[in-house]
């Protein structure tokens, strides 16, 4: 087989596998071991995916236009949920929620991604607030939102998805399509953001399920072209040294 044939088929094999690899999705789950203490307000909690994927996970609440961080606590059996500053901790004031004040995540992932699903457990009713974003700051150094303004340049709009009342404790799941469901490094989970309803939101996120976000193809044929070129390279060369 000709070299420059053989590289070109490893090049196209190389992009299948890529393709493949980057389509394969991912699941996170939140609702196993941790800690519920309310202390220790702007911590950082990491989890690893089923395919090796990493993200980070820190809390906020905002009051009016004050943005401070909050303490993510992590719930056996339930996910996590969000302590701000003027709580305490015990029930229902350690959730995801939009009583007295927005208290939300926010989620750093190691590459870009597309999420597809989420996992909550309600305790009351289950309006969502959620957006995909960016940012430049590497995986392993702090995101620094000083203010709401911030938060809110860091994402795409803001999607609502509306949900009923449901029991304490009562798992659901809410897709994720449409909208600004685009591929980005950074996810935002909240309450209902404002509150039409006007029926204080509480949930917990039990899991996340994405999919590492496939290169543009600008990205493929940037590759494949690199390798034709190395092919072809390797292929003169040896025919400067057949005819030596």
């Amino acid at each position: 087989m000709k070299l420059h044939n053989y590289v070109g088929k490893a090049a196209l094999l190389a992009a299948a596998s890529l393709m493949a690899s980057a389509a394969s999705a991912e699941t996170f789950s939140f609702d196993t071991g941790g800690s519920n203490s309310s202390n220790s307000y702007g911590n950082v909690r990491t989890f690893t995916g089923s395919n090796g994927t990493k993200v980070k996970i820190t809390g906020y609440s905002l009051s009016g236009s004050t943005l401070a961080a909050g303490y993510v606590g992590q719930y056996s059996g339930y996910g996590l949920g969000v302590t701000d500053t003027g709580e305490d901790g015990s029930a229902p004031g350690h959730t995801v929620d939009n009583s007295g004040r927005f208290d939300f995540l926010v989620l750093q992932f190691d590459k870009s991604v597309n999420v597809s699903q989420l996992g909550f457990t309600a305790w009351g009713d289950t309006d969502i607030t959620w957006a995909v974003g960016s940012t430049a700051t590497p995986f392993n150094s702090a995101l620094n939102f000083a203010n709401w303004t911030a938060v809110d340049n860091a994402f795409n709009a803001f999607q609502a998805s509306n949900g009923n009342s449901m029991s304490n404790g009562t798992p659901f799941t809410r897709a994720i399509s449409g909208g600004a469901a685009v591929s980005g490094n950074l996810f935002f989970v909240a309450a209902a953001m404002p509150n039409p309803d006007q029926y204080a939101d509480y949930v917990k996120l039990k899991s996340l399920t994405e999919t590492p976000a496939v290169p543009e193809p600008a990205s493929w044929a940037m590759m494949i072209g690199g390798l034709a070129v190395v092919g072809s390279a390797m292929r003169r060369r040896k025919m400067a040294v057949s005819f030596a």
